[in-house]
């Protein structure tokens, strides 16, 4: 079993390096995940790349980011660990039952009994965003996890009235507006890029009513939906 993007993201409950129970559902409408899984708490490069996620990687201190990193070490040696090195992202343990986490998003090694380098970039909706598997000697680049939440926050939901070009599409929502969520190669971005450069043919920066978080409705990611723009979030 493997988790695909635009796959919903499987939910979990682990503890972290205090012990304390860390559930993935409780940052659903708040937060956007980082999820990391590394081998083992120690070893050289985990040590590395998590010591350049607590040097180099300020966009999960921000109020929209949440960083989970997970091995199947006990909390016991995550605590350890998280003093030494001054840890102060979650450090879950996958221990009991053995790498079960890891096994439901498809990145145990069955045959040495650990996690390989996986790291998927959950949204607010819960939705699978962006991923990376690298054997256990590749170390991960961090510079391709803040690209990826770069364009997160850039795909969101452009709405704009009234609708003046008709190329752009009319899909059912809210009369009078045209909602641009995630799709493929993010259109939400396009949109907007053109909007403030304002070429012929496109929308104008005055048709920007407000830029809006992204909600897949039923029809999963990817689908249109159109709302209208709350008390002031408007221009």
């Amino acid at each position: 079993m493997s988790v695909e993007i635009g796959d919903e993201a499987p939910g979990f409950e682990l503890p972290d390096q205090h012990g304390k129970p860390v559930k993935l559902s409780s940052f659903r409408g708040a937060k956007n995940v980082v999820l990391v899984f590394y081998p083992l708490a120690f070893s050289p490069v985990c040590s590395g790349e998590l010591c350049a996620m607590r040097e180099d990687f300020p966009e999960v201190t921000g109020d929209d980011v949440e960083l989970l990193t997970v091995s199947v070490d006990s909390f016991f040696s995550h605590k350890v660990w998280a003093e030494q090195e001054n840890f102060q992202f979650s450090l879950l343990a996958d221990f009991w039952p053995h790498g079960g986490v890891a096994k439901t998003y498809g990145v145990f090694d069955e045959t040495r009994g650990l996690a390989v380098r996986g790291t998927f970039i959950i949204d607010k909706e819960g939705i699978v965003r962006w991923k990376v598997v690298n054997p256990v000697p590749q170390a991960r680049d961090i510079a391709d996890y803040q690209k990826a939440l770069a364009e997160l926050a850039l795909c969101a939901m452009v709405v704009v009235s009234p609708p003046r070009n008709s190329a752009l599409g009319r899909r059912p929502g809210t009369p009078g507006t045209i909602a641009f969520p995630w799709a493929g190669g993010c259109r939400a971005h396009r949109a907007s890029q053109r909007a403030r450069r304002g070429p012929r043919g496109f929308i104008s920066p005055g048709d920007i009513r407000a830029v809006l978080p992204v909600r897949h409705p039923a029809g999963g990611p990817g689908a249109w939906q159109a709302e209208p723009v709350p008390p002031g979030r408007g221009r």
